[in-house]
């Protein structure tokens, strides 16, 4: 090989050693600034309303619930209702033996007769005794009796005194009503109006004054008790609508009505009864379910919001990052109402490109680089 050859070949290996270099120095170069920008995604910061609310749980209960207990003890002759009727209030629902309380009514009723016919004849004989004593007090001034015979004369008017029979009148009229009673409440009927959810007995079976033989339920009207803090009950008020959820009865949340709420606090828990009262025309909704009730404490419409999860502290201070000329500035903020998910703030305006995700790997004045949701 000549040295010409020799020449050309040691230049072409030098020019080629020299732009590899080259293009490995530009590669490094570019991804040394692309590590200097972090890449970032940002949101524009808008206005929104924001509600300030609290959730609080409770069980259904019914308007009315009642235990249906008889007032006298006896053996069931008759049940006129199965579970599931609706019944009105008086409608029959059982019935108890009748033969031996009508028996012991009849007795009563002549009892009574014969008390008020022992009251006419004494009455009666009172008058003959009142005549006599007054005909013998005159024979007996004038010298024509002893005195012991006047003295029977008043014997026989004590004797037949009427207010002794009177009372005995009206000892039969007790023992007569207590009777008629007695007759009344062998049939028990509903106090209310509802439907029957249990039967507790049947024909043939001894019930007394201690035991339930029957449940009334209303509840066209349902009602959720729960309790809320001394932070939370001056935002609320009689008549305020609130969103209820019941899993079991609907996904979407039902309208319902705060109809009271207690002005003291439960000496032990320290808060304050709540009642929720619900429509219930369907019985959709029964007694027992679980509910979920969203109270809402305050509002705020049209005001600059931003999500809880963009704000970040730096130095101490509660702040956010939005992007302005390619670099992360560090805006601190007041904090208003929040409702778990955006919160009220001043110290940055609407428009602005907000930094939502990687805001916590910046600092002031960090150049980035938007991706995501800042791009579309």
């Amino acid at each position: 090989m000549d040295t010409k050859r020799v020449i050309t070949f040691t230049l072409i290996a030098i020019l080629g050693f020299t732009l590899l270099l080259s293009g490995c120095g530009s590669q490094k170069t570019q991804q040394k600034a692309e590590k200097q920008h972090v890449p970032v995604e940002v949101a524009q910061v808008e206005k929104r309303d924001i509600v300030y609310q609290t959730t609080i749980t409770g069980t259904v209960s019914a308007e009315q619930d009642v235990n249906i207990i008889p007032k006298i003890p006896g053996k069931v002759e008759l049940v006129k209702v199965d579970v599931g009727d609706r019944v009105k209030k008086g409608d029959v629902l059982l019935q108890l033996e009748q033969d031996e309380i009508r028996a012991q009514l009849k007795q009563a009723e002549a009892a009574l007769a014969m008390a008020k016919a022992g009251k006419s004849t004494t009455q009666s004989q009172f008058e003959n005794a009142r005549v006599n004593l007054e005909r013998m007090q005159k024979l007996y001034s004038e010298g024509a009796i002893s005195k012991q015979q006047l003295e029977q004369a008043k014997l026989q008017l004590d004797t037949a005194n009427p207010e002794s029979v009177e009372a005995q009148v009206k000892q039969a009229e007790a023992a007569l009503e207590s009777a008629r009673f007695q007759l009344e409440n062998t049939v028990i009927t509903s106090p209310i109006s509802g439907i029957v959810t249990a039967i507790t007995t049947e024909v043939g079976e001894m019930v007394s004054q201690t035991m339930p033989v029957a449940r009334i339920v209303n509840m066209d009207l349902v009602y959720i008790e729960s309790t809320v803090t001394e932070n939370q009950v001056n935002y609320l008020e009689p008549g305020q609508e609130v969103k209820v959820t019941i899993e079991a009865v609907s996904a979407e949340p039902l309208t319902g009505k705060i109809v009271s709420i207690s002005p003291a606090a439960d000496l032990q828990t320290k808060t304050y009864p709540v009642k929720i009262e619900l429509e219930n025309g369907q019985h959709f909704i029964k007694p027992g379910m679980f509910a979920e009730v969203s109270l809402p404490l305050a509002e705020k419409n049209g005001v600059v919001a931003v999500p809880m999860s963009a704000i970040v502290e730096r130095m101490g201070k509660t702040g956010v990052f939005v992007v302005e000329d390619g670099k992360a500035v560090f805006r601190e903020i007041s904090k208003g109402l929040d409702n778990g998910e955006y919160v009220e703030v001043t110290g940055i305006g609407e428009g602005e490109k907000l930094v939502v995700e990687g805001q916590h790997s910046l600092t002031h004045n960090t150049e980035v680089k938007i991706a995501g949701r800042g791009d579309r």
